[in-house]
């Protein structure tokens, strides 16, 4: 399922811009590294479209971080909470999101 907020943004892109900037990584790396054009990145980031599965699953083998979960909105789920150093995994799992808005 993929929600939208009450701008029509789809709610993933409130924890991928987050998750990213925790990496240290800037659009442009993160999207390389995902293997997808900058333009296609910034899409999901911005909330005009909520990834496409293969994005997801490449987000998830790069993070640990189960993104395809918007009706949880609330929360990151990890999945595997060694992809990322552990002060960021500290930082994402105290990060509060509000719910749905």
């Amino acid at each position: 399922m993929n929600y939208k907020n009450s701008e029509g943004r789809y709610t993933v892109s409130r924890f991928i811009k987050i998750i990213r900037t925790e990496m240290g990584l800037k659009q442009e790396q993160i999207a390389d590294t995902l293997g997808i054009k900058k333009s296609t990145y910034a899409t999901y980031e911005d909330g005009k479209s909520p990834g496409s599965a293969e994005f997801h699953e490449q987000f998830l083998q790069l993070t640990g971080i189960y993104l395809r979960h918007s009706d949880e909105a609330d929360r990151i789920i990890f999945v595997d909470k060694s992809k990322l150093p552990p002060h960021v995994v500290e930082y994402l799992i105290n990060k509060e999101f509000p719910g749905k808005t």
